[in-house]
């Protein structure tokens, strides 16, 4: 596998688990006796369902944001953060529902985010760390990519 399909496969698995997370948790907030009448009644766990391949997709397409060094790296990774959680958000909305789905999917994350703090800094963590990951995974990868390169298979 190269260096480019590994560090795609990466970013992917963490946002995905990123998105799965974040799904859970606005699955439990809408459970609550005063979320019950959301504009998805009845749909159970659903929402973290689609929220992982949703949130993994949009990571595969956004992995250029992160893991980049120093402080515009952190700028990146935020402006990244926030495309593959929107892009996320569509995607999930358009696996549950097609059409509609797809504005309402990337509505419902963003509004949960800003009405709900808690759920804001886990998101926050969480795509620090992916962060981070690819920054610290991607030196390793280079070395990877640097041997095959000196050393090709024959």
């Amino acid at each position: 596998m190269t260096y480019q399909k590994k560090r795609v496969l990466l970013a992917a698995l963490l946002i995905g688990l990123t998105g799965g997370c974040v799904g859970v948790v606005m699955e439990v907030i809408r459970a609550t006796p005063t979320m019950r009448a959301e504009w998805l009644p009845g749909q159970g766990w659903l929402v973290p369902l689609v929220a992982f391949p949703g949130a993994a997709l949009a990571g595969a397409l956004c992995t250029w944001s992160f893991g980049r060094a120093g402080p515009a790296g952190w700028f990146w990774a935020l402006g990244g953060a926030v495309m593959t959680t929107i892009l996320g958000g569509a995607l999930g909305g358009t696996f549950l529902m097609a059409g509609i789905g797809t504005v309402m999917g990337a509505a419902t994350v963003v509004a949960y985010l800003v009405q709900f703090p808690l759920l804001l800094s886990v998101w926050l963590a969480l795509m620090a760390c992916t962060h981070l990951i690819l920054r610290l995974y991607l030196p390793r990868l280079s070395s990877e990519r640097k041997q095959s390169i000196s050393h090709p298979a024959p």
